[in-house]
């Protein structure tokens, strides 16, 4: 907020994105090949290092903001987040974004035995299908964060887009019989699930008396509420296929 002038923060959440699925890309480019050449413990040794070097460089470039954070006592501190517990919006983006992160991480977790039972695909081939839908996410954050920025559409006409076309997308893509249909549905995955990404972020950051301390403490109660409920998912999705859902 402090860092970001208000005209440029649709197009910073969605560079966001764009880092997210950029990561998961390289990951599972790289993690599979490495995995191979010197096992899981080195593998992810080496992106625990890496993730080291990243930090050092965020050290080194310093605070993002032009102005230092105001020392307030912790019952100040506690009082103000309190108030960001209250905002109704805090929880509507938080359950908002639980949606997709949900899906995001069981399609990641049951997408090759899916297509392996279903298909008879191999492992290899369906993790593909998993990046070539984290490809189609980035342009698509981008794309999404112009036009919140341009104000071409309202915010919650983008979240509802990305909330009916990523489940849509997910069935056709995991019914489809053919590699043409599946190069659109999972693309289309792609966008649904990551279309709806700076919308919500800009819907928070654009609340009333917002600073950059109370954006950070709703967006931190986002991430939590999000990351702890969706880390259920595939374990109740797995539970569900094993009970005898379809």
């Amino acid at each position: 907020v402090d860092a970001v002038a208000a005209e440029g923060r649709a197009i910073a959440n969605a560079a966001n994105g764009v880092a997210v699925n950029t990561g998961a890309v390289v990951g599972l480019k790289a993690g599979l090949p490495l995995n191979q050449l010197v096992g899981y413990q080195m593998t992810l040794t080496i992106f625990a290092l890496a993730i080291v070097v990243f930090a050092v460089v965020l050290l080194a470039v310093g605070p993002l903001s032009k102005t230092a954070p105001p020392k307030v006592p912790l019952s100040t501190l506690l009082s103000s987040y309190a108030s960001v517990l209250q905002e109704p919006a805090t929880w509507i983006v938080a359950v908002a974004f639980t949606g997709p992160l949900a899906l995001y991480l069981i399609l990641s977790s049951f997408l090759p035995t899916h297509m392996d039972q279903a298909f008879h695909m191999q492992r290899a081939e369906a993790l593909g299908w998993l990046i070539y839908l984290m490809i189609w996410a980035i342009p698509a954050s981008l794309v999404v964060g112009v036009l919140v920025q341009k104000k071409i559409g309202a915010a919650r006409l983008h979240m509802a887009v990305g909330a009916l076309l990523a489940p849509l997308a997910t069935y056709m893509a995991l019914t489809a019989v053919d590699d043409a249909s599946r190069a659109v549905w999972f693309a289309l995955v792609g966008v649904g699930l990551f279309w709806p990404f700076a919308p919500l972020l800009t819907t928070l950051q654009k609340l009333p008396n917002m600073s950059a301390s109370l954006v950070g403490r709703g967006m931190g109660t986002m991430a939590s509420v999000s990351d702890v409920v969706s880390a259920f998912a595939p374990d109740v999705f797995g539970r569900v296929v094993a009970a005898g859902a379809p």
